[in-house]
């Protein structure tokens, strides 16, 4: 029980932190539009790195159904997870959607719709057709760059305080 309120705690004070760090980051960097050619490699084919926050998280802006989403990259994510407010703006129809899917958190279980993703762009790096899940509203602020989108990488590697990826 002890180890369970410890937890508890931490995950708390974890979350409560993400909202400064994420704000500082929004400010640093613009949000890119669209999909790009850059030296005769197709979007799909580049190179992207992501820097380390100072709470040791990975930021980007992503570019998801054309629209640019904040994301966490989010490795123990099995899919995209997308807030209740982001879906409905990127244009997903959250009040048809089914929210029957059991996901767990780190704040416990809630339900979530599944959702397929036309596209998800970060660093110039596009894949489309992606697996997602809507959150219910209230229940998540932010988006999580989930496996969905990072197992279609050709590789993807930290090295030091830099996420590397490879399209």
């Amino acid at each position: 029980m002890i180890r369970l309120l410890v937890m508890a705690f931490v995950c708390a004070g974890v979350f409560a932190s993400v909202p400064m760090f994420l704000k500082e980051f929004i400010k640093s960097e613009p949000a890119r539009a669209g999909t790009e050619k850059t030296a005769g490699l197709a979007a799909s084919q580049r190179h992207g790195v992501i820097k380390a926050s100072a709470n040791g998280n990975f930021y980007a802006k992503a570019i998801i159904n054309g629209r640019p989403v904040e994301v966490i990259v989010d490795t123990g994510a099995s899919v995209v997870s997308l807030p209740f407010e982001i879906a409905k703006r990127i244009g997903i129809p959250v009040h048809s959607l089914k929210y029957n899917r059991i996901l767990n958190t780190a704040n416990g279980k809630i339900r979530c719709a599944s959702a397929m993703l036309r596209d998800v762009q970060v660093k110039g790096i596009t894949r489309r057709k992606i697996s997602a899940v809507v959150c219910p509203k209230g229940t998540s602020d932010f988006t999580l760059l989930g496996m969905s989108w990072l197992r279609k990488l050709k590789k993807m590697e930290i090295r030091g305080r830099s996420l590397l990826l490879e399209g």
